[in-house]
């Protein structure tokens, strides 16, 4: 298990290693690693109907339309940026990280001593998405807050924001340690009519404020 320095009060959703005492620019490079398989959508029938997306073509196409905006998004604030197979993270131990007192997020990590290159990339940061959900008027709480784990999700009638939860792990390649680890949660209000465009937001919104985790300058 790994610990960290929180950052704020209250429920810390982001925490750093002491180590990591400044932000990375965007001229770094980065190796983007986890979006394959990190997608999960909820209440897939109520997406399905909004979108006018056939049920059993409504995971695939979801996947496609937010992940391929987010690693496009990501691309735009670090050019050096470069898309790792989910292969290269098979065989990573999971690993449990605690951010709060009660918030823990989980997720497969390299193992020490092991420095991750492809395709003769060895970049000297990883971004590992572990988990991409989207669903609606989600509260990251109920998923990553252990005293929250054993409530249900209600599943309400009227539908307020379209929510996006993320959790990722900057990584240190060169020394292998998280630096930065963190819990997402974007919220779009929705009214009465869904589109493709309000979820490419949604994406364009997260990588956003990954970068302003990326960038401010820590100070533990």
């Amino acid at each position: 298990m790994f610990f960290f320095v929180a950052c704020t009060s209250s429920h810390q959703w982001s925490a750093v290693h002491p180590s990591y005492k400044k932000g990375i620019s965007s001229n770094d490079a980065i190796g983007i690693v986890g979006t394959q398989n990190a997608f999960i959508l909820s209440r897939a029938k109520w997406f399905s109907n909004r979108l006018e997306i056939p049920m059993d073509s409504i995971h695939q196409k979801t996947d496609h339309l937010i992940i391929s905006n987010f690693i496009n998004e990501f691309k735009i604030n670090y050019p050096q940026a470069s898309v790792f197979p989910d292969s290269v993270e098979k065989d990573w131990p999971t690993e449990s990280q605690k951010l709060d007192k009660s918030i823990f997020l989980k997720g497969r990590l390299p193992a020490q001593g092991i420095v991750i290159s492809h395709e003769n990339k060895t970049p000297p940061y990883l971004f590992i998405l572990h988990e991409f959900l989207i669903g609606t008027d989600l509260d990251r709480n109920l998923y990553y807050d252990y005293t929250q784990g054993d409530q249900e999700l209600e599943i309400k009638t009227t539908v307020h924001h379209i929510t996006a939860i993320l959790s990722y792990t900057l990584w240190d390649n060169l020394n292998q340690r998280p630096l930065l680890s963190s819990v997402v949660e974007i919220q779009e209000p929705f009214s009465t009519r869904l589109t493709q465009e309000q979820l490419k937001l949604i994406s364009q919104k997260a990588v956003k404020q990954i970068h302003k985790e990326f960038s401010r300058r820590i100070i533990p």
